[in-house]
Order: C-alpha cells, then sequence, then structure tokens
C-alpha cells in the first residue's frame, strides 16, 4: 500500500534449511492473524509457501494489513475447503474472493501461485493495485530488492523506529533511565536482515535524524553489546566482538552474529513476547 509504515519478507525455503530459521517461520505464522487464519480457516498448506511478505499501514497493530505468499497453490481445493468451513466467495473485479463468515477476513489468488489475505478492505485494496500498479518509491524499492536477495529474513520500517515496538519492550529499563523508545526515537527509518545457519548474521541499516545522532546510536549500541557481554550468559564474548558499528552521515550501518539462543531471546525481546529462552523449544515442523 502507499502509505506502508512496515514491511518484512521471509524467504521459505532458505529458512527452512536451518533450525533457527524454522523457529521464525514458526513465530511469524503463529503472531501473523493474516496466514494463521489462512491456514486453520481456508486450508492452505504452510508447506506450500516459498516466500511471505507481510505489510501494514497501522503499525504497530500488525495484523492490520496484508500477507502476500508466493508458492505451489491450488486455488480451486482451497477455496472448496475454505467453503466447507463457512467461508463464503464473491467476486471482486473479475477475482474470486473469499471471506469468512464475519467477512473481516478476505483471502484471493492472483494466479495460481500468489495468494493475497488480510482484513477485507486491504485485500480488496490490494487487487485494485494489482489491476493498476502503483510506482512505488525507487529508494524503497531498491532496499527491498537488496535484502531478499542477500537475507533469508528481512524488515523495513518507513516510520520512526520507536513506534514500532511492544509497550513491554518500548518501556523496559525505564528504571534504570535508557529504554528502546528513548534510544531509537530518532531513528526515522530502519531496516535490516537476517542470514541464518549455525550463527545468525544480522546486517542493519539506520536512518538518523542528524549525523550527531547518527553516532549517537552506534555508540549506545555498542555500550549495550558491551553489557549484556558482561553480563553471565546473555552475549557470548564472541558474539559481542563480532559487532561492525559504521556510520556515514546520518545513517548507521551495523553488523553483528548470535548464536542460537543469544537470537532467540532477542527476537522475543524484540516482539515483546514474556517468555525467555534457554534450552531451544522443539519447533512444529515446516
Amino acid at each position: 500500500m502507499p502509505d506502508v509504515k512496515v514491511l518484512a519478507g521471509v524467504n521459505v525455503r532458505g529458512a527452512a534449511a536451518s533450525p533457527l530459521g524454522r523457529y521464525v517461520l514458526t513465530q511469524m505464522i503463529e503472531r501473523n492473524q493474516q496466514i494463521q487464519q489462512a491456514s486453520t480457516d481456508f486450508g492452505v498448506d504452510p508447506h506450500s509457501l516459498r516466500e511471505i511478505l507481510v505489510a501494514s499501514n497501522s503499525a504497530p497493530k500488525y495484523d492490520a494489513g496484508i500477507a502476500v505468499a508466493r508458492g505451489s497453490f491450488h486455488p480451486p481445493a482451497v477455496i472448496a475447503k475454505a467453503v466447507e468451513h463457512g467461508a463464503v466467495t464473491e467476486m471482486y473485479k473479475n477475482v474470486t474472493l473469499v471471506t469468512d463468515s464475519k467477512h473481516g477476513l478476505g483471502l484471493a489468488f492472483l494466479g495460481s501461485n500468489l495468494l493475497i489475505t488480510g482484513d477485507l478492505p486491504s485485500v480488496k485494496n490490494a487487487i485494485d493495485r494489482a489491476l493498476a500498479p502503483w510506482a512505488m518509491p525507487a529508494p524503497l524499492s531498491a532496499r527491498i530488492a537488496q535484502l531478499s536477495a542477500a537475507d533469508d529474513a528481512w524488515v523495513i520500517s518507513t516510520v520512526s523506529a520507536a513506534t514500532l515496538l511492544p509497550t513491554s519492550t518500548a518501556t523496559a529499563g525505564t528504571a534504570r533511565g535508557v529504554s528502546p523508545a528513548s534510544v531509537l526515537q530518532n531513528v526515522q527509518r530502519m531496516s535490516g536482515g537476517v542470514k541464518f545457519g549455525k550463527l545468525a548474521t544480522v546486517n542493519a541499516l539506520a536512518q538518523a535524524d542528524t549525523p550527531e545522532m547518527a553516532q549517537l546510536l552506534g555508540n549506545t549500541v555498542k555500550l549495550m553489546m558491551n553489557l549484556l557481554q558482561a553480563q553471565a550468559k546473555q552475549l557470548a564474548p564472541e558474539s559481542a566482538q563480532s559487532l561492525v558499528v559504521d556510520p556515514e552521515g546520518n545513517l548507521l550501518n551495523l553488523s553483528f552474529h548470535l548464536t542460537d539462543p543469544e537470537f532467540r531471546n532477542l527476537y522475543k525481546l524484540v516482539s515483546g513476547s514474556s517468555r525467555v529462552a534457554g534450552t531451544p523449544k522443539a519447533e512444529k515442523k515446516m
């Protein structure tokens, strides 16, 4: 959508090649209402997915918006199964639109390998855009292409990073004078990706208000990594030493790697989960 605030993508096959990637896929499906309902209510098989793109224009309410999936689908079978579960169908601009009985969730296929699901108005708007595509801003298009080619999972925010944090995460550390929201409030835009393997390799790019703020943000990240490394079992020395901070004007490039437990703990912190990772939990098979 033209007013998109958050975009997130996953290369399903690339991510599923590692236990850590499978963990992220499972979490993404469980936490995303559009994908979960497409699976449970409409009978979409997660094994048929190759790529997933989630877009929202109402962050941090991530369940508003659309999920677009590329894969190997059999639309008539999916539609028939959805109807068996109480869904209804209608034609919208020559596209079969499937909705739940309350007409809150919609699903449509654009060909046999592209599925769109989400709240009903968003799905209709997506069909409109497919019929009359709008020109995505060149910088955003280029960043999406760069991240999706290099990483197994990625995210882009077009708004202040502080507004995207769950409340529990945004206010963490307030009593000590430093909270994630206070650190990120001067970040206008942020994007990053992760490549899964034995380690999770993370690369991020932040656009601050000024070059001074970019430098300050970089110094804050270094301090936080050192504090985590100093706390027993929070961050391995190798992970802390892997951090590369590269300010360039008002832009800040970051890269580092994390072990499996470290990445899971970071993921839960950012997503606002109250659970803390210890021994990796068995994931559902993708």
